[in-house]
């Protein structure tokens, strides 16, 4: 599963930044200038010091 795991987690990387004007016009500017930063040490976390990770995300209610 680690393997599956660590491409899921640079899939994420790539899909995030693929999609990251359609994130910003869905969730707006702030939500995008909040998460840009920390995506890679994420991505750099989850490589280098967790076999799995889980991510629950919801929108928030307004």
């Amino acid at each position: 599963m680690t393997a599956n795991v660590a491409l899921c987690g640079e899939l994420m990387h790539v899909l995030y930044q693929e999609q990251r004007d359609a994130i910003e016009q869905r969730f707006g500017k702030e939500a995008v200038a909040h998460t840009d930063p920390l995506m890679e040490p994420f991505r750099t976390f989850c490589r280098e010091h967790v076999d799995y990770y889980l991510l629950l995300l919801g929108k928030p209610e307004n």
